[in-house]
């Protein structure tokens, strides 16, 4: 008998604030915060993570774990959840449609302390099923988030943001995301639409891949056939022995600066 997995069990890495706020940081807090949170990294599940940054815990977290206890860009470390801020013209109900469309489903979702039936703001929360160790690939999935869901908030997307806590959890995916399957979907959502060259040459130039063919540079292969001569390629590995059946070569990105 094959025993399930509760996705929502698996263990992922924040860093995660000790404090909670019934309402959205002042200045002043989030400057404390913003202080010490890059030394409060813990493991915890997926489950534990809803719970904790929701009310009434409403703490605030790092998707980003970083190297030296300082919070900035160039301390990041590595990084396996990613989220968006939708903060106006998208409903929850909306996005959701959006991600199923495109088969990047979030995570899980939660309302911050803005949100109202009226006027609908959230945040998606994407877990991905490995760590990303390579500032330049988490780059280039968070442009890709960005670019299937437009609506989010163009100025949140650095790599050492805080996400505060917020209201509840307004929907839960149980499922988490690899890499290959978010650049499927930008291929598939900017294939279907109009002047698909055009948008799929500004992917490329936004999240920094090579343009190759009239797709972003990135393939698949068995881990057999993996090169050991090839450095500069996105290579999805492939094995079928593996509880988790993609493994992810963040270091063999190839990037367009680099043809």
């Amino acid at each position: 008998m094959v025993k399930e997995i509760n996705v929502l069990e698996e263990k992922i890495t924040v860093c995660l604030d000790h404090e909670g706020f019934e309402n959205k940081p002042n200045k002043e807090e989030v400057t404390k915060i913003s202080g010490r949170i890059a030394g409060k990294a813990v493991s915890l599940s997926i489950q534990e993570l809803m719970e904790t940054i929701t009310l009434p815990n409403a703490r605030s977290f790092t998707p980003a774990i970083f190297s030296n206890g300082q919070r900035s860009n160039k301390s990041w470390k590595s990084q396996q959840v990613f989220a968006l801020d939708i903060d106006s013209g998208l409903p929850i109900d909306e996005a959701i449609k959006l991600g199923t469309e495109w088969k990047v489903t979030p995570t899980f979702i939660y309302s911050t302390f803005s949100h109202t039936e009226e006027n609908h703001k959230f945040r998606m929360v994407f877990v991905l099923d490995e760590e990303i160790t390579d500032l330049r690939v988490r780059n280039v999935i968070q442009t890709a988030l960005a670019t299937l869901f437009p609506s989010a908030d163009k100025n949140a997307n650095d790599a050492a943001r805080i996400l505060f806590g917020g209201k509840k959890i307004e929907f839960v995916n149980r499922g988490v995301l690899s890499v290959p399957k978010i650049l499927d979907g930008v291929v598939q959502k900017v294939r279907s639409g109009s002047n698909a060259t055009r948008e799929m040459k500004r992917f490329c130039k936004a999240s920094g891949l090579a343009y190759y063919k009239g797709y972003p540079h990135y393939k698949k292969v068995e881990e057999k056939d993996l090169p050991d001569d090839e450095d500069n390629t996105l290579f999805i590995s492939k094995t079928k022995n593996r509880t988790n059946t993609i493994n992810y070569y963040s270091t063999r990105v190839y990037f367009a600066s680099e043809k």
